[in-house]
């Protein structure tokens, strides 16, 4: 039963804080210089990583990954989804090669609360139960659904979802993890594929209420939706991948989730 327990953990400043890293198209000088501001004021060390640009990719290059989505995802990739992709396997490939335990991974169209700055802290990220991902975007209307709370962090709660909320705006990596998600090949939209799609074990934590304002208004999206085409509904997108998410939960958590998801159904609900 002590797997069922909510750890209470402080956030203890002063340790040292874990690496961040924005994904930034070249052209986007205006989000660039929004992101450097932003995360300037809060105090956070940054790096930019260069996105890729999909619709500057040649078309032999890109050819298996437009056929593989299809198959899988039953309607053709945009090259922004395809770009956006990329660039996420690129960061996580680069985390997975590199010397830290954890690394923020942001997007650049986005606002972090200033109580973000304490997640980025490697003690408190230590000593939290073990994750692969841990998502610091969590949309409103998913916050409210079945979890697995595994600790709280100065009034907000940390929790294994039972579906993860979609947006790939503000997550951290362990290394493990990262390498976990840097072998996968594309076969739907990165954050379907991540957190919904694949099955191989990705311990994935949420942090609820959400870290992250996600600036829709003030950017204009790099992923439009004009140039997809429906998808082809099929026994796999009706029946079986609605289910994907439950079969990853309890692969990867096993009876512990089962039982933490049955006693804290409801993450609203704050237990003594």
């Amino acid at each position: 039963m002590a797997t069922l327990l909510l750890p209470v953990v402080s956030v203890a400043w002063g340790h040292s804080m874990i690496p961040t890293l924005v994904l930034n198209l070249a052209r986007d000088i205006k989000r660039r210089e929004w992101m450097s501001g932003h995360l300037g004021s809060l105090g956070i060390s940054h790096q930019f990583i260069d996105a890729v640009n999909g619709f500057e990719m040649h078309e032999e290059c890109m050819r298996d990954d437009v056929d593989r989505f299809r198959r899988h995802h039953g309607r053709s990739i945009t090259l922004g989804e395809l770009g956006c992709a990329r660039s996420h396997l690129k960061i996580a490939r680069m985390i997975a090669d590199g010397p830290d335990p954890f690394v923020c991974v942001l997007e650049d169209d986005i606002e972090l609360r200033l109580e973000t700055v304490g997640f980025l802290d490697e003690h408190l990220l230590t000593n939290l139960p073990r994750f692969d991902l841990f998502r610091l975007y969590s949309l409103p209307w998913r916050q409210k659904r079945p979890a697995w709370q595994r600790a709280t962090v100065n009034g907000h709660t940390i929790v294994a979802p039972l579906k993860s909320s979609y947006g790939t705006q503000a997550q951290i990596y362990s290394r493990e993890g990262a390498r976990k998600v840097g072998g996968l090949s594309i076969t739907a939209p990165i954050d379907c594929m991540i957190y919904t799609e694949a099955l191989i074990g990705l311990r994935i934590f949420e942090v609820r209420p959400s870290l992250v304002n996600h600036l829709t208004s003030d950017f204009e999206s790099t992923i439009p939706d004009s140039a997809r085409d429906p998808a082809i509904h099929t026994f796999w997108s009706k029946v079986y991948r609605p289910l994907l998410p439950r079969i990853h939960f309890l692969r990867t958590w096993g009876l512990p989730g089962l039982m933490g998801l049955i006693r804290y159904r409801f993450p609203q609900r704050d237990e003594a």
